[in-house]
């Protein structure tokens, strides 16, 4: 998947993510604070004189080594714990000695709960060294002095929560990306045109999500929606009827429906959008006008039949006009079945992200059971808000945010910028805003009822 995929994937579970952040954040933190404190001091010494022949330094060196072992055996570590009345114990898990055969440097350091006692304990080995040291005082090779003796530290080593946490933070972010993205390419979900065009068999087209279009650029709302569009002109020779359908019930094939519907009007002489689902009929009047025209069915939508879907058919879309249908998914309405029948072009709409393939399948199983023609199927994401511009009362430019409903888009494509309305008109389904008086029509445009 190109990196382009990620995002929508990142932007749709980035609650859970940011949620999975700050839990780790806080796990950290709190493991952090509860952990009791551990500190660490060291003594130096050094091996063999300061200042002597190169013989006697090599086996200074050498002898730095054995200091080292000497430091942790149980008789340095039981004199060492008798001196400071501690546990034998607690100095075997805590003494840690190294020696440098180049610079003759033995380091000790001992580990502790408490500041004070890792000090005594570095020191106290320290002499137990020392006294090792003294007890074969004719080679110059095995004597000890102390460097630096151990001091009371200030900071503990351990926990430190300037690592724990950022580290916990950093656990946090990237596992549960890890999750997220094993569980969208393992998962059942179209996120892809490869995967829809496998399971449909027809060609995908994709719509991005679009956010913080103002004025003029409503228009380029419509842009991706003329491919559509003149794909589905192509798909028979005489397109009077187009049935829009989905897979899930969230599927937005409303905003589709209409979003086309505002394309063919600029080609068509007269545009009527119905609603298979409630029986609603609406015509558009121009690009920017939306007319409802009430109830066109005697019976139940889901009761249609093929002659009342023709017969709906051939009185609106006369004289080049074109009905376009919107409905539920084909596995759970009839009424789209019918529809599917009589149109003349399918376009199915296909959610990414929320259509599973098993979802898909079926519905194409069920338009083809139908020979339905399915012309092709749109891959697209819920879209975003837009930013719509208006002038207030004052004439001072102002901006509301809106919904990206097919109100914005029919409304805005010629008119930049939109005027707010001094009185809400009577709202309609789906948010559109629906001019119900008759003079808005245009001279010819009428739809015979």
């Amino acid at each position: 998947m190109e990196l382009t995929g990620f995002i929508p994937i990142i932007r749709r579970w980035l609650g859970v993510i940011l949620l999975a952040t700050v839990v780790a954040t806080g796990v950290g933190l709190l493991l952090g604070a509860s952990a009791e404190k551990t500190y660490e001091a060291r003594a130096e010494l050094l091996v063999g004189p300061l200042s002597t022949d190169t013989d006697t330094m090599r086996a200074s060196g050498d002898l730095g080594q054995t200091y080292a072992e000497l430091a942790t055996t149980g008789g340095v570590l039981r004199q060492a714990a008798e001196d400071l009345d501690l546990s034998t114990g607690e100095l075997r898990t805590g003494v840690r000695a190294t020696a440098n055969s180049t610079t003759r440097f033995l380091v000790v350091r001992a580990r502790s709960h408490s500041a004070t006692d890792a000090a005594g304990i570095a020191n106290a080995i320290s002499l137990q060294l020392l006294e090792l040291g003294k007890q074969d005082p004719t080679r110059p090779e095995g004597q000890l002095r102390v460097i630096d003796s151990a001091r009371v530290p200030l900071e503990p080593m351990s926990p430190r929560l300037d690592l724990i946490v950022p580290l916990a933070a950093l656990a946090g972010l990237l596992g549960s990306i890890t999750l997220v993205l094993l569980f969208e390419f393992v998962g059942d979900t179209a996120e892809s045109v490869e995967k829809v065009d496998a399971l449909t068999g027809v060609a995908t087209l994709t719509v991005k999500r679009r956010r913080e279009l103002s004025g003029a650029d409503l228009a380029g709302e419509l842009e991706p929606y003329r491919m559509i569009a003149t794909h589905v002109d192509l798909a028979a020779q005489s397109v009077r009827c187009v049935l829009i359908t989905g897979v899930t019930d969230d599927d937005g094939t409303s905003g589709l429906a209409k979003r086309l519907a505002a394309v063919w009007a600029r080609r068509r002489e007269t545009v009527a959008i119905f609603d298979a689902s409630t029986g609603e009929l609406s015509e558009l009047v121009g690009p920017g006008d939306l007319v409802r025209a009430g109830r066109s069915l005697d019976s139940e939508p889901e009761a249609i039949t093929l002659e009342d879907a023709a017969a709906l058919r051939d009185r609106v879309a006369v004289d080049g006009g074109l009905l376009v249908v919107y409905g539920q998914p084909s596995t759970v309405s009839a009424a789209t079945l019918v529809w599917a029948r009589i149109a003349d072009a399918t376009v199915l709409s296909v959610r990414r992200f929320q259509a599973r393939r098993s979802m898909i399948s079926d519905a194409v199983a069920n338009l083809a059971a139908v020979d339905a023609n399915l012309a092709l199927s749109v891959l697209h994401e819920r879209p975003g808000p837009v930013r719509r511009a208006w002038s207030g009362r004052d004439g001072k430019a102002r901006s509301d945010d809106v919904e990206t409903t097919a109100a914005s888009v029919l409304g805005g494509a010629d008119r930049s910028p939109l005027p707010k309305p001094a009185q809400s008109p009577r709202p309609a389904a789906d948010g559109i805003d629906l001019a119900a008086a008759s003079g808005s029509r245009r001279s010819g445009s009428g739809m015979p009822r």
